[in-house]
């Protein structure tokens, strides 16, 4: 189903070893990136707009994303990457109507205090908006930041 994620061990490729059928309801699931420093996490990308984080050790059909990030809902996001310097910062690409690449820092918690606009999540860092359709955005391997 292309709503599903499904993690396969190679060696027994004739079934997954951990599936959950609606990781982004009836949409597509667009993307996927594995966090490289924390081995467990795992970040979705969809046609919803949303942006899921997985913790695999807690994965079933049941579960629900350690985060869920909405503020692209209305578009569809075409990718998902983990910082490969920060293990709790990620970037998404939004086309459609957004058509925007997004910074986020899941370190980041809401602690109350409105400082920010009021329909603008804590964890997110940095938008940058005005590109036509981005379909990829990825760090530099060897230059933090």
């Amino acid at each position: 189903a292309a709503g599903a994620l499904r993690v396969l061990d190679a060696r027994t490729a004739s079934r997954a070893m951990l599936t959950r059928a609606d990781a982004h309801g009836a949409a597509d699931v667009n993307a996927l990136s594995w966090n490289r420093s924390v081995a467990y996490l795992v970040a979705t990308a969809g046609d919803d707009g949303c942006a899921r984080v997985w913790d695999l050790r807690r994965f079933g059909a049941a579960c629900e994303p350690v985060g869920r990030f909405d503020y692209h809902a209305g578009s569809h996001l075409a990718a998902v990457e983990w910082d490969p310097h920060d293990e709790s910062s990620l970037c998404t690409c939004a086309g459609g109507a957004v058509e925007a690449v997004s910074l986020w820092d899941l370190s980041v918690e809401d602690d109350g205090q409105d400082a920010g606009a009021p329909d603008v999540p804590p964890q997110l860092l940095f938008v940058h908006q005005g590109m036509d359709d981005p379909k990829e955005a990825k760090y530099h391997p060897q230059i933090p930041g």
